[in-house]
């Protein structure tokens, strides 16, 4: 929503050593995409707003005819239609929840292949704005099908009276958000048992993760549009962790950008003015944004919070308040410490550090991010584990950890990474 900050709620051991030992979160609010504790409950919200509408927007004529009438003419999409006669929404997968705000799985009555619908009340009072719904619409119907960018897919658009519904590829592996803290809490349970494995993602990893979401930026900022909410909640993971390819390769690492709810045009010219409202989440906004001019590299400050958070779990810049965060990501001041960031290469750390210029024109960005040795040397390092050069005869993941699960899979590789370095 524009003008308003957003809270994110990730561990901070690093800034906060006190809150660190007693294993409580930095921020007292969470997210509104976190916000809900019963998805069912808020999608039943949501629809009884739909059936009872907004009557800050609604029309007070009780003639159905001009009901109807004003509705059309307050349309998003220009034209309505009935979703159901195109897809099955199946509303007890609910897959995530905002303000007026529901995503659901659905299936194609046609070619039975399923994708997510995000179902948006028009109108609602805490929700997007008229204004937010066309933009976003617009952004998307722009963008061309069958990319494959790192963007999520549109694959189409519904409007009824009450409700646009925005249908688009289906990610089935869940938010970055969610698997930081996994790995973060795996890491400590492992930790507990003697095993050594990194605090959070591994470098080869997030710099799989990281070249997505750097193509992706690539392709919209070269369509001039900036993203401007560039965070762990809105990157998706296209399958489950530990889902392998046709070929091999670990598909469970494939991500998509998501959500262009507060992206907006702004082309590179120096006869544009500089985007000046203030959007987008505190613990990942960049400093020029919080001084009211900026322009689309404030996307590359995001990616590297993102950056920093997938390698040690927690934000470079925190704060009781929201207050207290925005100050510290004015001051642009952070550090590495070596509790946490003893094993990440300077490689890594390089990167991150040439994404987290408060001095804009400093700022690493685009092509010269993309060519950083740091995603070069990991990509190298991936080719060579996907080829299979070496074996380890270690333990499986059931009878090292107990159990199966997808996150151990995954630490396991590392654990064999380790031992073949050794």
């Amino acid at each position: 929503m524009e003008g308003a900050l957003q809270q994110t709620s990730l561990p901070n051991p690093a800034a906060v050593e006190q809150q660190h030992a007693a294993g409580r979160v930095f921020m007292s609010a969470a997210p509104l995409s976190k916000a809900p504790t019963d998805l069912a409950a808020s999608y039943t919200t949501a629809s009884t707003l739909c059936s009872d509408g907004d009557s800050s927007t609604a029309s007070n004529d009780s003639n159905p005819a001009s009901k109807q009438h004003y509705y059309a003419a307050n349309s998003i999409t220009g034209s309505f239609s009935d979703i159901s006669r195109r897809f099955s929404v199946d509303r007890s997968r609910v897959l995530g929840t905002g303000e007026g705000t529901t995503v659901c799985e659905c299936e194609d009555l046609v070619t039975g292949k399923n994708y997510a619908v995000k179902t948006v009340v028009k109108g609602h009072r805490r929700g997007a704005t008229s204004r937010d719904l066309h933009r976003e619409v617009s952004l998307l119907r722009d963008l061309p099908l069958g990319w494959c960018s790192g963007v999520i897919e549109l694959i189409d658009l519904h409007e009824d009276s009450f409700n646009l519904h925005i249908v688009t590829e289906l990610c089935r592996g869940g938010e970055l958000f969610a698997r930081i803290n996994d790995r973060v809490a795996e890491h400590r349970r492992l930790r507990s048992m003697g095993i050594h494995v990194p605090r959070c993602f591994s470098e080869e990893h997030a710099s799989t993760v990281l070249r997505q979401i750097l193509s992706g930026l690539e392709f919209l900022h070269a369509r001039d549009i900036c993203h401007r909410d560039i965070k762990p909640e809105n990157i998706l993971f296209l399958y489950p962790e530990g889902t392998e390819g046709p070929d091999g390769e670990d598909d469970g690492l494939t991500v998509r950008i998501a959500d262009l709810g507060l992206a907006r045009y702004h082309r590179a010219s120096d006869d544009e003015a500089r985007m000046s409202t203030v959007v987008g989440t505190c613990t990942f906004i960049a400093p020029e944004v919080l001084r009211r001019r900026y322009d689309r590299r404030c996307d590359h400050w995001s990616l590297g919070i993102v950056a920093f958070v997938m390698m040690c779990g927690y934000p470079p810049f925190v704060g009781s308040t929201s207050n207290e965060v925005c100050d510290a990501v004015l001051k642009g001041r952070f550090r590495f410490d070596p509790k946490h960031w003893g094993d990440v290469s300077k490689d890594a750390k390089g990167f991150v550090r040439g994404l987290l210029k408060v001095r804009v024109n400093s700022r690493m960005g685009g092509q010269a991010a993309m060519e950083h040795r740091s995603l070069q040397e990991a990509v190298r390092g991936m080719r060579v584990e996907e080829r299979g050069e070496g074996s380890y005869g270690g333990p499986s993941p059931v009878s090292l950890y107990g159990g199966p699960s997808p996150v151990s899979l995954s630490l396991v590789r590392n654990v064999k990474k380790k031992v073949l370095k050794s």
